[in-house]
């Protein structure tokens, strides 16, 4: 599954993942029921930390040209789901 999939499913704030009550969880963990931009792409490749860097690359070629590091990016206060899954398509993740 694509990260732009598990975005799809539920989108987090402030913690990589969450479960279906809202507590913090593993992005690879069962229970994780929504995930941030860098939970989700842990939750995509949980095992291929060099396909985590390439894909994590390419989305912060994506948003270079707007502030802020890819968690904090994430995290403000304008962000949507829709808005990172717009990003994510774009780099084909």
């Amino acid at each position: 599954m694509k990260p732009s999939e598990f975005i799809k499913k539920g989108w987090s704030r402030g913690f990589s993942a969450r479960d279906a009550e809202g507590n913090e969880v593993s992005p690879v963990d069962a229970k994780a029921a929504s995930w941030d931009i860098e939970g989700a792409l842990r939750a995509a490749y949980p095992t291929d930390a060099e396909q985590q860097k390439a894909a994590r690359d390419k989305i912060k070629a994506a948003i270079c040209a707007r502030p802020g590091l890819l968690i904090a990016y994430n995290d403000v206060h304008w962000m949507s789901a829709e808005l990172i899954i717009e990003i994510l398509n774009e780099v084909n993740e």
